[in-house]
């Protein structure tokens, strides 16, 4: 099974969860697809079937829960959705959302998933065109797990401050 996560912001994020859907319609996801889609509901409408079960937001248990479960998780540039999925050693792929697509007020994701992805933590997809094929290459490869001390986490934050 295929997680999907946006999160629960307020922006719409159409740019990935439209790809997802045109992936699963052209079978290049073969995979059940659990898609957590936040306020984009016109999804509900329009794909939900055996194959695709979308739900608008879920609580912290329901998320772990369906996190566990799955094979590999797509989210969004959310610091809490990458760590938790990484904590449970899950391959993630993550699509930043970017302020030119209206996705996010500035692109502090694309920053964010930067470290996490030269840290071997985390596959990034700026272009959801390459998503089937950063699919595939997740599938091949093994990723690190994000170690959570206090003296690391410093370290990220003073790099993340002075960039």
């Amino acid at each position: 099974m295929i997680f999907v996560s946006v999160g629960t912001q307020e922006f719409r994020f159409d740019r990935l969860l439209n790809e997802i859907i045109k992936l699963k319609k052209e079978n290049k996801i073969s995979d059940h697809l659990i898609i957590q889609s936040g306020s984009n509901e016109y999804l509900n409408k329009s794909i939900n079937n055996d194959e695709v079960e979308i739900i608008d937001y879920m609580n912290e248990n329901e998320f772990l829960k369906t996190l566990e479960k799955s094979r590999i998780f797509i989210t969004h540039g959310g610091t809490g959705s990458i760590i938790a999925a990484s904590k449970l050693s899950k391959k993630t792929i993550v699509v930043p959302r970017l302020a030119k697509f209206n996705e996010h007020v500035d692109d502090h994701q694309l920053e964010i998933t930067t470290a996490f992805y030269e840290k071997g933590i985390i596959e990034v997809c700026q272009n959801v065109s390459f998503l089937d094929k950063i699919i595939k290459k997740t599938e091949k490869n093994s990723y690190s797990m994000y170690i959570n001390s206090n003296l690391e986490l410093l370290d990220d934050v003073k790099r993340f401050i002075q960039e």
